[in-house]
């Protein structure tokens, strides 16, 4: 090894002179040429060492994330998840609940998962009594907070059930609920994320208004799973071919009745069912076999003289038979249930109807049999001069 005395560059083949300098070289000892071999080796060695150790660090972490992430989903797997049995169940409505709760108490269920008790009560709306969900834990019980309103009770129709829809191991609460009003028949379906703490909620309605029509509303937390969005519209399914059955029952009586309905709506319409002016009627004539067959459902008012029978029905139109052919005809279909028509007089040509609404009291709608023409008057003594 030849060394350059000015530069002290190091050169190891058959150069002369420096190529810096210009310097001839000369003989380095060769003590000193294994003494900078060593340390090159050692320095070598180091740098060996310190990727070893980082080498086996991160694989040394990887092992123990990979280990605890195992580690949480067996634990996991293994906490006991189950539904309690109803006795049991009441033995903690009994302990946990307040006295008035505990009156009004009509449905009520219990998830265990570990050593935790989800119990959901249900309550009639009464007050501030209203339906709760408790955590229970080391013998106290707190309120449980979710996102959404508890379902209440609202009917013996109403039903409470556990079922694990998701598929996690983990069960949610059911609540089915059915409503029937003046104006419509209400169903909802209600579940209960524990985990989440979530309300996924979905309402089918059926209108029982002449012009209204069914409706589905889903909320956002049902809208936007999938798991619950299908489970929901898989029940109102259920619920509308349950439906369709119990009327089918019916099916023949009803045709008439409806093919009036709907050639009302679709020739006469809401401006004749709202008389803002005088309506030139539409009628169809259609034959029937026994109006007690056709008309079977609950009846307002009835008249009848030797050529004319009039039906006014609950929460429907007036009927205009002519009992020497055996036809019928509708000549008055309200815009909604509270117009119908509770009494009904026959003057002559005209019949005189008599409306259930608060809105308009002093008004009357008058059907013209010669003209057909249906109209509103204030004074029907004034109207028939």
């Amino acid at each position: 090894m030849k060394v350059c005395p000015s530069c002290k560059v190091r050169y190891s083949g058959d150069n002369q002179f420096c190529s810096r300098c210009g310097t001839s070289l000369v003989e380095e000892p060769r003590e000193k040429q294994e003494t900078n071999n060593y340390w090159k080796n050692q320095d070598l060695l180091l740098k060996l060492g310190l990727l070893t150790i980082i080498i086996v660090l991160i694989c040394v972490g990887v092992f123990f994330f990979l280990n605890k992430r195992q580690g949480k989903s067996i634990s996991q797997n293994k906490t006991p998840i189950k539904v309690l049995d109803q006795s049991y169940v009441d033995t903690l409505v009994d302990s946990y609940l307040d006295k008035d709760a505990l009156a009004n108490r009509k449905r009520s269920g219990a998830i265990g998962i570990g050593d935790r008790i989800y119990l959901l009560v249900v309550t009639e709306m009464r007050g501030v009594n209203r339906s709760r969900l408790y955590e229970i834990r080391n013998n106290l019980a707190i309120d449980y907070k979710i996102k959404g309103d508890l379902p209440v009770f609202v009917g013996e129709d109403d039903k409470l059930s556990i079922q694990d829809i998701k598929g996690d191991g983990i069960p949610e609460f059911l609540y089915y609920s059915s409503l029937r009003s003046n104006h419509n028949r209400s169903f909802t379906w209600t579940i209960i994320n524990i985990a989440k703490r979530e309300i996924a909620e979905g309402d089918y309605t059926i209108s029982d208004e002449i012009y209204g029509n069914n409706h589905i509303s889903l909320n956002s937390v049902a809208d936007n799973n999938e798991i619950y969005k299908n489970y929901i519209l898989s029940q109102m399914d259920s619920k509308k071919k349950e439906i369709s059955t119990e009327e089918s029952d019916n099916t023949v009586k009803d045709a008439t009745h409806k093919l009036l309905v709907d050639y009302w709506i679709k020739n006469n319409g809401m401006d004749c069912s709202k008389l803002m002016s005088p309506c030139k009627i539409q009628l169809l004539w259609m034959h029937f076999a026994n109006d007690s067959d056709t008309l079977h459902w609950q009846k307002n008012a009835e008249v009848e003289n030797d050529k004319y029978k009039i039906i006014a029905m609950s929460k429907d139109g007036v009927y205009l038979i002519d009992k020497q052919i055996q036809q019928m005809a509708l000549i008055y279909l309200p815009e909604d249930s509270l117009g119908q028509i509770k009494k009904i007089k026959m003057a002559g040509d005209k019949i005189i109807l008599f409306k259930d609404s608060k809105k308009e009291p002093d008004f009357l709608v008058v059907f013209d049999l010669k003209e057909a023409l249906l109209k509103k008057v204030k004074n029907i003594e004034k109207n028939e001069e």
